[in-house]
């Protein structure tokens, strides 16, 4: 008689947080651009046989196969850490799967593994103010933290053009005088486009465009 062995899959596989939350096959969040997540994939263990459990990526690489016995025996534990969640966690799927060795693969059925998708709060990744209206300026261009030399009391219009962000942003406009003091002249709230009139008196003054995402605890 041959012994063979066979990798087949457990009969439990779950994904819970730190606080033991079950967070199978679903999308997560959202979490803070910023903070850290640990998952925590568990299989259940049979004496017997030897369980494995490790966590792949959307594209079926492995991530992470690290795993150990808890010690009530009943799981086999994968804790995936994930520092910093940035821009490239939004929308990250991270799948966990799990296999025993046996001889006897009649014993056993195969089960599907399961998987988390991640959702992410996040900042702007760029803040770009745009001067739209080139019948008063003919070289419109954008300008990032630059200089620009006005008519005073003529109307000029600015975009503020904010990418990354997610789900969504508030935009605020705001003049940062000579001795630092902030002077709100957005008259229209949360919005990227405004008209603005030069005054002599702001000759030296920073144009600033606030765009924050409001759903973060620490949206700045």
């Amino acid at each position: 008689m041959s012994i063979v062995e066979c990798n087949v899959w457990p009969k439990k596989i779950e994904i819970v947080n730190s606080n033991g939350e079950i967070l199978n096959d679903r999308i997560i969040g959202p979490y803070d651009q910023g903070t850290d997540l640990t998952l925590i994939c568990l299989a259940d263990n049979d004496p017997f046989i030897h369980t494995s459990v490790i966590w792949y990526d959307e594209n079926n690489t492995k991530i992470d196969s690290t795993f150990c016995t808890e010690s009530n025996g009943l799981w086999i534990r994968n804790e995936l850490i994930l520092k910093n969640l940035t821009y490239e966690h939004l929308n990250a799927m991270y799948i966990c799967r799990g296999w025993n060795s046996h001889d006897d693969i009649r014993k056993h059925q195969k089960y599907i593994p399961t998987y988390i998708q991640l959702n992410v709060n996040l900042r702007p990744r760029q803040i770009r103010i745009v001067l739209t209206r080139e019948s008063m300026y003919p070289t419109s261009k954008m300008y990032d933290n630059d200089s620009l030399i006005l008519i005073a009391d003529h109307l000029v219009e600015f975009e503020c053009i904010a990418t990354g962000f997610h789900p969504s942003i508030e935009i605020h406009w705001l003049l940062r005088s000579k001795n630092s003091q902030l002077i709100d002249i957005d008259l229209h709230t949360n919005t990227p486009i405004i008209q603005f009139i030069p005054r002599i008196e702001y000759d030296g003054n920073l144009l600033i465009c606030s765009a924050m995402n409001l759903k973060m605890i620490n949206p700045v």
